[in-house]
C-alpha cells in the first residue's frame, strides 16, 4: 500500500535462527528509502563492476519503477533479501546455499551449485539467476572480499543516503520508526520507507 507517497509492507518477521538452532544475533540487510527520487542506475553499475558481471550476463539487483499516488516515479531497488529462513537454502539438492551465522547473509557455493534452478523457482522474488558458472546473487559483496559491516558496492554508489546496508534493528531506529521490514513467507531482511 502507498502511505504518505511511500510504499508500505505489513511486517512479518520470521525468527532469525543460527545453523545450529539458536537465535542469531543480529541479522544484515539492505533499507531502501524511497522518499529519495533516486533511479539507483548507479548502484546496479557498481555491482556490476565489483562483482566482475560481464555484459549480457543477470546483475545481482534490480530496479522497479512504480507511479506514486501523487503521480510521480519512484524507484525501489532490490536484491537478495536475505531472507530469515531461505525457500532457495531449503531446496538446494546440493548444499549450495548457506546461511552465515555472524551476520545472517545468504551466500552460494558455485563448486557445489549443480544448475538445478530449484532456488529460483522456490524464492519468492525470483533473486537466484544463472550465468556459465551456475547460480549468483547478492551477498552483500562477500564474495569481492568485504567484510562483515563494511558497504557493498551499490551502497556506496549511493551519494543521498537512498540505500543503507546494516544491521536490520539499526536501520529501523536510524530511520526514525520509517523503516518497515517487508513481508513474505520466507521472512526477508529488506526495509522500505
Amino acid at each position: 500500500a502507498l502511505v504518505g507517497g511511500r510504499i508500505v509492507f505489513p511486517v512479518t518477521i520470521a525468527s532469525a535462527k543460527t545453523s545450529t538452532g539458536g537465535e542469531r544475533a543480529v541479522q544484515y540487510g539492505f533499507w531502501c528509502d524511497t522518499s529519495f527520487n533516486n533511479n539507483f542506475t548507479e548502484c546496479v553499475e557498481a555491482c556490476r563492476t565489483a562483482n566482475n558481471i560481464a555484459e549480457g550476463e543477470p546483475a545481482l539487483c534490480e530496479v522497479h519503477e512504480y507511479l506514486s499516488k501523487y503521480g510521480r516515479y519512484r524507484h525501489v531497488f532490490t536484491s537478495c533479501m536475505h531472507c530469515s529462513d531461505p525457500s532457495c537454502m531449503a531446496v538446494c539438492p546440493a548444499s549450495a546455499i548457506s546461511k552465515r551465522d555472524e551476520d545472517g547473509i545468504v551466500t552460494v557455493d558455485q563448486d557445489r551449485c549443480i544448475g538445478c534452478k530449484y532456488c529460483n523457482i522456490a524464492c519468492p522474488f525470483g533473486v537466484p539467476q544463472y550465468n556459465s558458472k551456475g547460480m549468483v546473487k547478492c551477498d552483500g559483496c562477500i564474495s569481492t572480499g568485504l567484510k562483515t559491516g563494511e558497504l557493498p558496492a551499490c551502497v556506496k554508489a549511493v551519494g543521498n543516503g537512498a540505500l543503507h546496508f546494516g544491521v536490520i534493528d539499526d536501520m529501523i531506529v536510524e530511520s526514525g520508526g520509517r523503516a518497515m521490514q517487508i513481508s513474505g513467507p520466507s521472512g526477508p531482511s529488506y526495509l522500505l520507507s
